[in-house]
Parts: structure tokens; sequence; C-alpha cells
């Protein structure tokens, strides 16, 4: 890790570099896995689906692209339809709505 400083010694840049991260174990040693505890990983997990997202999405489960929380997971998943209606059938999207303290779709939607 590297500072840059000004004439008054007040910190205006911190460099850090793949390696530190490595250090304090936020990433694995081959800098691929971004560990929790990492200041990005939050981030990480909830920023837009990656490029090219909706083609892979086709190839897998067909046209419609529906993603759902799994219980136990931050993570969404890709479902096909039938896999949407067990998951909302079946339990586990209300399940999902208890382990994350919302009652329903206008608590999700309004954060």
């Amino acid at each position: 890790m590297r500072e840059v400083v000004d004439q008054t010694g007040e910190v205006k840049e911190v460099h850090i570099t793949v390696d530190d991260f490595i250090s304090a174990g936020l990433l694995s040693p081959q800098g691929l896995i971004m560990l929790p505890g990492h200041p990005l990983y939050d981030l990480t997990l909830f920023q837009d689906l990656p490029p090219g997202w909706q083609a892979q999405a086709a190839r897998d489960h067909g046209d419609g692209q529906v993603f759902i929380h799994r219980v136990g997971s931050a993570l969404m998943t890709p479902a096909t339809e039938n896999e949407l209606q067990d998951y909302l059938q079946g339990g586990e999207y209300d399940e999902w709505l208890t382990e994350t303290d919302y009652q329903s779709l206008e608590d999700i939607q309004n954060g």
C-alpha cells in the first residue's frame, strides 16, 4: 500500500495492490475470489448483471429470463418458468420473505 500526501501531510490518495488484498485475507492467493470483508464484496453482489447475461440465461433457461432469491443465499439465480411456479407456489418465496423480514413484494420495491 502506498499513500500520496500533499505538502501539509494530508493523505490525498491511497494505492492498494492485489498483494495488499491477499495479505489482508480479502482475496484468495490467486486473486480470483473476492472474500467477505473485502470493501467491494457487497457492492459486487448487488451490482447490475454482467454483460451478456441475457444470452447465457436464454441458452440455459429458455427465452424468459427470471431470477429468484434462494433461501439462505444473497445471490439471485436464474429460473425457468416451471421453477418460478414451484418457487412461488411451493412456499420457498414465502420462506425467503420471512428470512429477509420482507412482508410483500411492495416492501421489496419500496426498499
